[in-house]
């Protein structure tokens, strides 16, 4: 078995933002024909760690390759001195099952939910969008400020977090890639309150983001809500805004929206469709003025992908330059 093994520095190198919005665009659209399969996301619960282990399978039809996702989130891994969130990529041969390349997942975990982002709010930022808010430094924050500042067109950028000592350190460590890019500090609320487009990247159980703080003309990416019990935005924020899901099955369970779904303020009907739709032009995006929600909780589809077209790539350079198992 000739097993090819790519860490994240080979992966940075063989794809660009602009490769990753096209193949998970195409991945979108592949969802909308009916031409993928994606079980539900498998959760392994660890109540005495305070984490999971999420398991993600995606396979193409007609594709060569099918990917299976191993991630985690482990919120108190920070102060242990490792990520909170640790991924790998195994990529099958479709043909005979035999795995063909394990891949880390970490970076491609960050740039496919950030480009999807990016994805979404170009459909739905509300017109002459200059300032970019992101609530939250931890690991997803700096691919959302990168990404979206390159691919969308932003003036300003603000950052903020539970404490704006956080916010600034999160500046200072990040001095270097962040040259190019017109950012700075606030609180939560003045970041809240300055921004065209929204980013809310925590892992919290209680609301922190509230209505009476947002422009009445807003677009939020709410992502941290991944799992259920959590949520970020304020009831009062969802009953007034065209929701759009990545997945209706598993945002009801998981996303932003799955706590409003259980307690009966909201039912899975107010949802105005999935990304795929508003992709493909089959609902309407934003409609005068409005707020709007993506409510992102990271698809196989996405890491299939990304991480098929890494492999391609790499077999297609010096395929001896990699390791190999």
């Amino acid at each position: 078995m000739n097993l090819l093994l790519l860490k994240s520095s080979d992966i940075k190198n063989l794809i660009s933002y602009a490769d990753a919005a096209k193949v998970i665009k195409d991945a979108f659209d592949k969802k909308d024909k009916n031409l993928l399969q994606m079980p539900p996301k498998l959760y392994l619960h660890f109540k005495k760690f305070n984490g999971d282990l999420r398991i993600m399978p995606a396979y193409f039809e007609g594709s060569n390759f099918a990917t299976v996702k191993l991630v985690n989130s482990h919120p108190l891994n920070p102060t242990k001195g490792i990520p909170s969130v640790i991924a790998n990529i195994l990529i099958f041969d479709a043909s005979t099952g035999s795995p063909v390349c394990l891949m880390d997942g970490i970076f491609i975990t960050s740039l496919r939910t950030a480009v999807t982002t990016a994805i979404a709010t170009e459909i739905l930022k509300p017109d002459n969008s200059k300032v970019l808010g992101i609530v939250g430094v931890g690991a997803q924050c700096m691919p959302h400020v990168q990404i979206l500042n390159s691919l969308l067109d932003f003036n300003q950028t603000y950052v903020s977090s539970i404490s704006i000592e956080e916010s600034q350190n999160f500046l200072r460590m990040n001095k270097n890639l962040l040259q190019n890019i017109n950012i700075s500090a606030l609180s939560v609320e003045e970041c809240v309150s300055f921004s065209d487009v929204l980013v809310t990247l925590t892992p919290v159980k209680n609301p922190i983001i509230h209505k009476k703080w947002l422009n009445k003309d807003i677009h939020i990416n709410a992502i941290g809500a991944d799992a259920p019990g959590k949520q970020e935005l304020d009831s009062d924020i969802i009953l007034n805004s065209k929701i759009i899901v990545d997945d209706m099955q598993q945002s009801l369970h998981g996303g932003e929206i799955n706590v409003p779904i259980n307690t009966g303020i909201i039912k899975s009907d107010f949802i105005h469709g999935e990304l795929s739709d508003l992709i493909n032009g089959k609902i309407e995006g934003r409609s005068n003025s409005q707020i709007t929600i993506f409510d992102s909780t990271g698809l196989a589809l996405q890491d299939a992908a990304i991480s098929e077209l890494v492999y391609k790539k790499a077999l297609g350079q010096n395929y001896d330059n990699f390791i190999h198992y």
